[in-house]
């Protein structure tokens, strides 16, 4: 039976409330809110990973010689965002050279 399934008038199996006590079940102490900030949490880390490596043109961990001219991935540092999910922590990736630059934000700006 797949996951998710249209539901004929006349079935009475999984309902919306029966997702919810499924979803508590496995995660008591979160709300669905929670559950649902984490995710765009992860997925937003994940893409700003997948444009790091998109920049520097090979994976993480990825041997790339000794030419001296590569950049390299420099760690990460942390920005907090306010959204109407609640508080998004996001780990913005560096490089070396510092060229990286991700789309969905602006770096911080000096005053």
């Amino acid at each position: 039976m797949p996951l998710f399934h249209h539901k004929n008038k006349n079935q009475s199996d999984m309902s919306l409330h029966g997702g919810i006590r499924l979803i508590t079940a496995v995660h008591p102490k979160s709300s669905i809110s929670e559950l649902f900030r984490a995710q765009v949490e992860d997925a937003v880390n994940q893409f700003l990973q997948n444009e790091m490596t998109a920049v520097l043109g090979y994976e993480p961990y990825a041997r790339t010689g000794q030419d001296g001219q590569r950049n390299y991935r420099n760690g990460y540092y942390n920005r907090a965002f306010d959204s109407t999910l609640g508080n998004l922590t996001v780990k913005t990736p560096r490089d070396r050279l510092g060229l990286f630059k991700n789309a969905l934000f602006e770096p911080y700006a000096n005053a």
